[in-house]
């Protein structure tokens, strides 16, 4: 027998963030999963979608619908998402990308306590590290300058993934339009971040997706959160300077105290 709801109490409040592109052709299947979950709300942010797809969708008693007949982003859509959330814990989803659940209980479980941002761990079935996606190599090159090597290559990036109200009180939800950002500022923040699933695989990419294009989209991505980043933190992150003597040839020398230049 499959179960019609999952057994999940939660001391606060939950609501789930589902982006549906203009090529969704899963989220009537993703809508019936959430059903099975405790959430006060469900938002649906929605592009470029026929009119009697959003009429079924608005029969949907929890469902909140954000149309944007002209597109929107993915990560403008966690945004406004997350904006209209009201909820302790905030679930974001691909509306093409249909879990369990049982898999999507464990990020509601997870923010309820023990963490504030509940990643997706996609590296538990990776190969050598020279066959891995070029996006992964910028995830987990990330994670490493900031000092969070153990997250490996697991960001806000990929969905689905769960943050708490301090979270998203902390980063502020503008930050989500860029997710490698947020993620970057959540680990400046000393926010409580870890791995809370294993589930799924990355959305196949729509017909005629120049992947080499994705590649450049997201190195700027990474190029804003590590810009960011030296803001906070200086030019060398965490990365002391000790095997240069730059007094020696009266060059410039980096004070990590006061973390500018002299």
């Amino acid at each position: 027998m499959t179960p019609a709801y999952v057994p999940l109490v939660l001391r606060g409040t939950a609501a789930a963030v589902v982006h549906v592109g203009a090529g969704s052709r899963q989220t009537r299947s993703v809508l019936q999963t959430l059903d099975c979950l405790p959430l006060h709300e469900i938002i649906l942010v929605c592009g470029s979608i026929p009119e009697s797809l959003l009429g079924q969708w608005r029969q949907h008693s929890r469902a909140t619908i954000a149309h944007f007949p002209e597109g929107v982003d993915s990560g403008i859509g966690r945004a406004l998402g997350a904006k209209l959330a009201g909820t302790d814990i905030v679930l974001f989803l691909d509306g093409d990308q249909p879990l369990g659940a049982e898999e999507l209980a464990r990020f509601l479980w997870e923010c309820d306590g023990r963490l504030d941002v509940a990643l997706n761990d996609r590296s538990r079935n990776w190969g050598s590290f020279h066959l891995r996606d070029k996006v992964d190599w910028l995830h987990e090159f990330l994670n490493v300058t900031l000092g969070r090597a153990d997250l490996k290559a697991n960001t806000m990036a990929e969905l689905p993934c769960a943050l708490s109200r301090t979270a998203l009180d902390e980063i502020g939800t503008e930050r989500l339009v860029v997710p490698v950002k947020a993620h970057a500022a959540a680990v400046l923040k000393g926010l409580k971040i870890g791995s809370a699933a294993s589930v799924g695989t990355r959305p196949s990419a729509p017909a005629g997706h120049d992947s080499a294009n994705q590649t450049r989209l997201s190195a700027g991505d990474h190029l804003e959160a590590w810009r960011s980043a030296m803001e906070a933190r200086g030019k060398r992150l965490y990365f002391g300077d000790k095997l240069r003597n730059r007094k020696a040839v009266g060059g410039v020398v980096w004070d990590a105290d006061i973390h500018h230049h002299t």
